[in-house]
């Protein structure tokens, strides 16, 4: 810092300056550095530097410049004492850039659950599709033999009607499943694309389905303790809780230490230093030589410590009642109690989201058993009344039945797939196993580079890999 000044006093004892009017220039600067320690201990050493010039006859320098170097030292004893409180600030925005980190990593996996969700409806809708294709192509072979035996007149014309009926409701069928694939398509894109269907090239581009839903054999699964201790250990929610937790105690730490009486030990050294030019009255003999001469003397005295202060002492505080720190303490414990509560409602939810998703997972899998159960079945009768169709005896409208069921068999059992892959991603979500299980890095999804080559096959044509 530096400041400049021009004063002018009238002077009511001229005997003591000289003037009747006592004209002052001044030129000060100042500089400082100041450390603070994690325990308490904090130090400030200073430079002061002043310049003055006065009309004044009575001073024996004149200009003359001083100069101080000042250490202080002060140290907490009582309240402001220990790491744990002057630290506290910086454990706290550690801990709030961890939770940051943390809700990243959450819509991380939100996302990916919207997403694989999204896609995994595609993949059914796309089953669908090739089982009303496969619907309709079987109609319409039935229509074009319907058709030859009616014109040889093994069958009456009425089976033709029938035929056609089939193959027209099959054609609606159809059409359907190519509008859910087709929405669900444009659903997918635009999650997946930053402007979704508004890039023109995007807009033109099919997602063609690399994968098919599968069930495992057998759906084993831990205990319902073990998967509510796996899902504890890994949810985003809990170690958010955990550390806002810590935050709190810090916090505590900090409020509480400051009911404490204020008691501190100072130490002071200051290096002194006076230079300047003698004028007629001063005597060289009276005043010394060390302080005659320019900023480079006054340098010199204050290395030399030829005017040294010294200066230690106690400090003590005490506030009556100290209403103010009170009532911040009890604010931090409610805090404190807040955070714990908030920790076992989340482990609470947990375990109700956990216990859901197994249950999601076993109905699914009950029902996707049931609707395999029901497609083969559907398929042994239909093949069944194919047979006595060829013996006579049976009939071909029984035949066209059949068929619609076993393309409505179909069609449960892939919606029975589609709520089974749901079921997985719900329990992988409450488990928190999303990433773990899809192989995504969270350091990839930040820096947004995958290190891990592509698995699309280098045959696919260039428009479906994008």
């Amino acid at each position: 810092m530096a400041s400049f000044a021009h004063t002018s006093t009238p002077e009511s004892n001229t005997f003591l300056v000289g003037t009747t009017s006592l004209v002052q220039q001044t030129r000060s600067y100042q500089g400082g550095y100041t450390q603070n320690w994690d325990f308490g201990l904090s130090a400030q050493l200073s430079y002061t530097s002043q310049y003055i010039r006065v009309n004044s006859p009575n001073y024996d320098f004149n200009p003359f410049t001083t100069g101080s170097l000042d250490l202080q030292l002060t140290q907490n004893l009582l309240q402001g004492f220990g790491r744990a409180v002057n630290d506290r600030y910086i454990r706290v925005q550690k801990n709030n850039m961890k939770v940051t980190d943390l809700q990243f990593k959450l819509q991380v996996i939100t996302t990916v659950a919207a997403v694989l969700n999204l896609y995994w409806d595609l993949v059914s809708f796309h089953d669908d599709l090739a089982a009303r294709k496969h619907e309709v192509e079987t109609a319409q072979l039935l229509l074009d033999e319907n058709k030859k035996q009616v014109s040889i007149g093994a069958l009456p014309a009425i089976e033709v009607t029938r035929a056609e009926a089939q193959l027209y409701a099959g054609q609606e069928d159809l059409l359907v499943s190519q509008t859910n694939l087709f929405q669900q398509e444009i659903v997918l894109k635009n999650a997946l694309s930053r402007n979704g269907v508004a890039i023109p090239t995007l807009a033109d581009v099919h997602i063609v389905p690399l994968d098919s839903i599968a069930a495992p054999d057998n759906e084993s699964l831990q205990s319902s303790e073990d998967l509510v201790q796996e899902a504890i250990n890994k949810r985003i929610e809990i170690a958010e809780s955990r550390i806002n937790l810590d935050s709190s105690k810090q916090n505590l730490i900090g409020v509480k230490n400051s009911l404490k009486p204020t008691f501190q030990a100072f130490a002071e050294v200051a290096n002194n230093g006076l230079t300047g030019e003698l004028t007629a009255l001063g005597v060289k003999d009276k005043v010394g030589d060390y302080n005659v001469g320019g900023y480079g003397n006054l340098l010199a005295q204050i290395a030399r410590r030829n005017f040294p202060n010294y200066a230690a002492g106690f400090s003590l505080n005490f506030a009556i009642r100290n209403r103010a720190a009170q009532a911040d303490y009890v604010t931090s414990l409610l805090e404190l109690r807040q955070s714990e509560l908030a920790l076992q409602k989340n482990i609470n939810q947990i375990r109700v989201d956990v216990d859901n998703a197994v249950i999601g997972l076993r109905q699914a899998r009950a029902r996707y058993d049931a609707a395999v159960k029901a497609k083969e079945l559907e398929q042994l009768t239909l093949q069944g009344d194919v047979n006595k169709v060829a013996v006579r005896a049976g009939t071909l409208y029984q035949v066209v039945q059949d068929q619609r069921d076993v393309a409505a068999a179909a069609s449960m059992l892939t919606e029975a797939m589609a709520m089974y892959t749901h079921a997985r991603i719900t329990l992988d979500l409450a488990l928190g196993r999303t990433l773990e299980v899809n192989h995504i890095v969270i350091e990839e999804a930040q820096s947004g580079h995958v290190s891990r080559p592509s698995t699309l096959p280098s045959d696919l044509p260039q428009g479906e890999k994008q």
